[in-house]
Order: structure tokens, then sequence, then C-alpha cells
């Protein structure tokens, strides 16, 4: 008798084990859509950087709680609704757009809807200072000349 219930309780336990390790494994990982310029993706760059830092802070790691899929449409700016309907989709969590400047405080944002949070509870934030920044180079090669009442006025210069 003694022999039976051992037999039965390991091939219960052995039964019971694969059950257990896919209820482990069934832990979804949320996904962040990032749709940005040519540069924000690459994670060297600084919005990247900036919005993985973030996240960090609200406890997420890419790569190990939380993925991101990055989509950007380089010069073709008519790429953007192509690249956000893949990404919907693709069944991703969040799709966040915009800039470097705009990532590291969106990464709050980002962390919170990821945590429950209804992007409509959400409060609107309205920055406290503008930069006026002004790109020579792009300019020029538009043909266009900047006035210089508004040279005097800017708050940082691309050349």
């Amino acid at each position: 008798m003694e022999r039976r219930a051992f037999v039965t309780g390991i091939a219960g336990s052995l039964l019971a084990a694969p059950l257990a390790a896919a209820a482990q494994q069934t832990t979804r990982i949320p996904r962040i859509g990032l749709l940005s310029g040519q540069y924000v993706g690459r994670q060297e760059s600084p919005g990247f950087k900036a919005f993985t830092e973030g996240l960090r802070e609200s406890g997420y790691v890419v790569g190990q709680n939380v993925l991101v899929d990055v989509r950007t449409p380089g010069d073709k700016v008519e790429q953007y609704p192509d690249l956000a309907a893949r990404l919907v989709t693709e069944g991703v969590d969040v799709i966040l757009a915009g800039n470097n400047d705009l990532f590291r405080r969106a990464a709050d944002y980002v962390a919170a809807i990821l945590k429950g949070t209804k992007p409509g509870e959400l409060p609107v934030q309205r920055p406290s200072k503008f930069d006026l920044v002004i790109n020579l180079k792009n300019a020029k090669a538009l043909g266009l000349t900047i006035p210089a009442s508004l040279l005097q006025r800017r708050d940082h210069v691309i050349e």
C-alpha cells in the first residue's frame, strides 16, 4: 500500500510540474510601440536613453519586464499612419509618438498606463517654457532667409 501511495504521489507531482511551469510562463511582458524620427529609435540616442531611464525609474527594464518596438519613417513622414496601424495589429499595449524632448516625460505616462491607469485619467501637462530652435542648414536648403530679429530671439541654432 505504501508503494502505491508513493508511486501515485510521484506521478501526481510529475503531472503538476509542467502545469506549474506553464502557469509561470503565461506572464505577459507589456510592449510599447515607439514612433519617432530616424534617430530616436537608436539605443544611443538621447531621446531613447531618457525614455528607458524614465521607465527604469518606474520599475520597467527594457528587455526584462517590458519590450519596446521602434518604428521610424526616416524622412518619409507620410508613413506614420501605416507604421502606427502596424503597431496596433501587432498588439502593442501603448503607442508613443514624439521627439527627443518628449520621451523623458512620456515615460512616466507610459508606465502609469502599463500599471492600469486609463489614459483619460492622466493629467494634461503644459510646458513651462518653449524653446525657439532655428535650423539654419534646413532653412538654407529650402532657400529661406531667417530674419535677424528672429535669430536674436532664438534659444538654439542648428548650423
